[in-house]
């Protein structure tokens, strides 16, 4: 899996380990180099299942949103 954020801002991964700076979002490909595109996002049916993580927000400052999203990227709602 490769992980696609914003040009020009912080994405950086190690082992399962994922660090992500300000005013970024990632996407998530089957394939390295793919465009922000939801067409070529990858995806799981999680229906039944599970996922489990663990964010580290010790280093967010005050006064700012932070947030992890699992969406459907096929809904044009949701898309970006």
């Amino acid at each position: 899996m490769w992980l696609k954020g914003i040009a020009g801002q912080c994405l950086e991964t190690e082992g399962s380990t994922v660090e992500m700076g300000q005013n970024n979002r990632a996407w998530l490909n089957d394939e390295p180099d793919r465009e922000d595109s939801a067409e070529l996002a990858y995806y799981h049916n999680y229906l039944g299942g599970s996922m489990e993580y663990d964010v580290d927000l010790s280093q967010v400052d005050c006064a700012c949103a932070s947030g992890m999203y699992l969406v459907d990227t096929t809904n044009e709602e949701c898309g970006p």
